[in-house]
């Protein structure tokens, strides 16, 4: 709990503070409160009280949900919310109505390893300009180079795959055609030799008629 705080600026970081609770329901005038390291597990619904306020640091504790009443802090330009314990999307939505936030850090939360997370906080956002400690339209575009990279990554992949393809393809009809070409030189040969042998018993064929003609011829003359 927190107690003898009004106003202006607050830093009560490393302190052991594990709930934040009602304390800030009478500080209506603070604009900046850090409480970084002081094992905050609850923020608490009294945040609603402060208006005014406009830097909020609550790095470096063990938060896992943030209260709904945080919608009320219109006037928030920096909340800095890294090395917590938040695990959901779901658990930041609530950053939407915060319309004057510039800057914004998640830093070593569960939730910050998520993919295309700095899109989808910029869609929430708009007016966000920082993101974890970084231009957030230096994140995004990032996000949409590696995005643009995988693309052509599979595009070369699958490049590399037709011109494998083709290359076996290729390969593959130039052995076919070699053995073609070794089938038909095989035939030449087999039908060469066949052909000689057919003239060889064709010309047989023709000595044995004509001996018999002649024999005829001789049975004549006798």
């Amino acid at each position: 709990m927190l107690f003898g705080i009004r106003d202006c600026p607050a830093v009560l970081s490393r302190n052991p503070i594990r709930e934040i609770g009602d304390s800030l329901l009478n500080m209506k005038a603070i604009t900046k409160l850090s409480l970084s390291n002081c094992q905050v597990q609850i923020i608490g619904s009294s945040l609603k009280s402060c208006t005014e306020l406009k830097e909020l640091r609550l790095a470096h504790n063990d938060i896992k949900t943030l209260p709904a009443e945080l919608a009320f802090n219109k006037k928030l330009q920096n909340l800095d919310l890294g090395k917590n314990l938040i695990t959901r999307w779901s658990e930041l939505k609530v950053l939407k109505s915060l319309v004057s936030l510039n800057n914004l850090n998640l830093q070593g939360n569960p939730v910050a390893e998520y993919d295309k997370l700095a899109k989808k906080v910029k869609n929430l956002l708009p007016s966000l300009h920082i993101f974890n400690a970084r231009p957030i339209n230096r994140i995004t575009k990032n996000e949409k180079d590696n995005i643009v990279d995988k693309v052509n990554d599979s595009s070369n992949n699958a490049d590399d795959t037709i011109k494998v393809h083709m290359e076996k393809k290729r390969v593959g009809t130039r052995e076919t055609n070699d053995k073609l070409s070794n089938e038909e030189i095989q035939w030449s040969k087999s039908d060469s030799a066949a052909g000689k042998k057919l003239k060889k018993k064709s010309k047989q064929k023709e000595g044995e008629l004509d001996a018999i003609d002649d024999a005829k011829n001789q049975s004549k003359w006798f």
